[in-house]
C-alpha cells in the first residue's frame, strides 16, 4: 500500500521536476542564428542546417575526454518572420544531436538600416533560455551582404559569434554561415567546449 507523501517529499519532487526541465530546456537554447536582415515590409519562412565540431561529454566532466574523440554534430533551424519598417518579431524552432529540440522567439529593433549598412538589437526568447543580440550586415550591392549576429546569452553556449553571406536569388534568399561558440565557465568543466560551426540555409 503507498503512503501518502508528506509536503516535504511533495516539494522536493517538484523541486527535482523543475531542476530536470531547466536543463533539458536550457539546453535547447539556439546554436545558430540564420535569420539577417530582411527589406522592410516583408516576411520569410527559412531553414538551415549547420555542422560543428563536437568533443563527447562524460558523466558531466570533459576533463577526461580525448581530444581525438572529436565529432561532427548536425543542428537544424526552421525561422518565420514578418518584419516592418522599424521592428521585427519571428518564431525559430531547433533541433540537432547537440541542441536536443527547443522553440522560441525573437523580436528585432532595427536602428540602422540603408544601402550601406544595417545594425538593430535583438532579444532572444525560449523555454528557460535568453539572448542578447546585435545583429548587423553591410550590403556589397543589392543582392549580397555580409552579416553577423553575435549574441550572449543563458543557455549552453553562452557567446556565440556568427559570421555569413546572404545572396539575393529572386525571391529568396541563401545563406552561408561559420561560427565559433564558446562558454564563459571554466572550460575544464563545461559541458559544451569551444568549437566552430558551418552553416548552409535558405529563405523565401
Amino acid at each position: 500500500m503507498n503512503m501518502p507523501r508528506t509536503p516535504r517529499e511533495k516539494i522536493a519532487a517538484a523541486l527535482s521536476t523543475l531542476a530536470v526541465a531547466y536543463f533539458v530546456f536550457w539546453a535547447c537554447g539556439p546554436t545558430a542564428s540564420f535569420v539577417p536582415f530582411n527589406p522592410p515590409n516583408t516576411n520569410e519562412i527559412g531553414a538551415g542546417i549547420s555542422l560543428t565540431n563536437n568533443t563527447p561529454v562524460e558523466v558531466f566532466d570533459n576533463r577526461h575526454n580525448d581530444p581525438d574523440q572529436t565529432h561532427i554534430r548536425y543542428d537544424g533551424q526552421v525561422w518565420a518572420e514578418q518584419r516592418g519598417t522599424l521592428f521585427s518579431v519571428g518564431l525559430t524552432v531547433f533541433f540537432g544531436e547537440l541542441q536536443l529540440f527547443g522553440l522560441g522567439g525573437y523580436a528585432r529593433w532595427h536602428a540602422i538600416d540603408n544601402d550601406v549598412a544595417s545594425m538593430g538589437l535583438e532579444l532572444q526568447m525560449g523555454a528557460m533560455w535568453v539572448a542578447l543580440s546585435v545583429p548587423t550586415a553591410f550590403h556589397i550591392n543589392d543582392t549580397t551582404s555580409i552579416y553577423t549576429n553575435p549574441s550572449l546569452g543563458l543557455r549552453f553556449t553562452h557567446l556565440y559569434l556568427p559570421l555569413g553571406v546572404v545572396h539575393d536569388v529572386g525571391g529568396g534568399n541563401i545563406y552561408g554561415m561559420a561560427g565559433l561558440e564558446s562558454t564563459l565557465a571554466d572550460e575544464e568543466w563545461s559541458l559544451m567546449p569551444k568549437k566552430w560551426r558551418l552553416g548552409l540555409g535558405a529563405g523565401y
